[in-house]
């Protein structure tokens, strides 16, 4: 049997911060990341949709409100506005 390449999009709610910089991205999420895993994150906001291509640098766990969340860090690969 031949090996397959595919996609996953999986939704789910977020936090999301951008450093000073702005290369990289801070994530809240239910679900822990896997580093260096390639994403797309995408963002909604006033002005429409924007697909961002991430990878991820690390995952933490974290309790926010007694609930145990995961803190991603993202690199920005580049971004397309659709």
């Amino acid at each position: 049997m031949a090996a397959w390449n595919g996609t996953i999009r999986v939704w789910r709610d977020v936090s999301v911060a951008a450093d000073a910089i702005g290369r990289e991205l801070s994530v809240v999420c239910d679900e822990p990341g896997v580093l260096h895993e390639e994403m797309t994150l995408g963002l909604a906001g006033p002005e429409g949709r924007v697909d961002l291509r991430v990878r991820v640098l690390e995952s933490q766990p974290q309790v926010v409100d007694g609930i145990v969340r995961h803190r991603l860090r993202l690199l920005m690969l580049d971004a397309a506005t659709t």
